[in-house]
């Protein structure tokens, strides 16, 4: 693999390392809660950057979450709604991660940079022990910072030790993606596997033929 200009490759997780909820998702946690669809939608979105900060847990955010029935969730429910956002959002996307195993087999740094409720990252840990093989992995429960803020972006070139143009940042939200840039990173908004690494060729950033020797320009 050659590269002229990247230093480390760092992934977003849900929606780049792991596929986006599938379809029947929030009809799922709709069955489990008993809101009407809009108002899940909402409340979800809503609720999420104080869990992805790690200020509340799991019961803390589904309980906001089905609020607005003014009747607090059994345990059970709030279980159950916390496993099936979990395995929603964990799907392995296989392409993508068996690119991202063939970048480190070439010697290519790595990283995670991703927005990840405290609970939800313990649920990762435990299933998905090949997460150590990243080198530098940075989560927004561990910092209170959520991207795109721009102190998350920094801590990971700290964690690297690298400037922000030797570092390419792949993300499937376009707010996380122009954050990143304001950070002076090399970044890419995720739609697909093929779609990502056409794009990366295309800007000369790396070969889009993993597996073959990499050398530094």
């Amino acid at each position: 693999m050659t590269s002229t200009v990247i230093d480390a490759v760092v992934f977003d997780f849900g929606g780049v390392l792991t596929l986006a909820p599938p379809h029947h998702h929030f009809e799922t946690l709709r069955n489990l809660c008993g809101l009407d669809i809009e108002t899940l939608r909402r409340e979800y979105t809503r609720q999420r950057p104080d869990y992805d900060r790690g200020t509340i847990d799991s019961r803390e955010y589904w309980n906001r979450v089905v609020d607005s029935r003014k009747k607090p969730a059994e345990p059970q429910v709030i279980r159950s709604l916390f496993q099936a956002d979990a395995e929603g959002w964990n799907r392995i996307n296989q392409p993508m991660l068996e690119w991202a195993f063939s970048l480190q087999a070439a010697g290519m740094r790595t990283g995670i940079l991703s927005n990840m409720p405290r609970d939800i990252l313990g649920w990762i840990e435990e299933r998905f022990r090949w997460i150590d093989r990243f080198e530098v992995r940075i989560f927004s429960c561990d910092l209170g910072v959520n991207k795109p803020q721009p102190p998350i972006y920094r801590e990971c070139l700290d964690a690297l030790a690298l400037q922000g143009d030797r570092v390419l940042f792949i993300d499937d939200r376009v707010e996380n993606v122009e954050g990143a840039k304001r950070a002076g990173f090399r970044a890419v908004l995720f739609r697909g596997f093929e779609d990502c690494l056409g794009e990366i060729s295309r800007q000369g950033w790396l070969s889009a033929e993993p597996g073959t020797d990499r050398e530094h320009g």
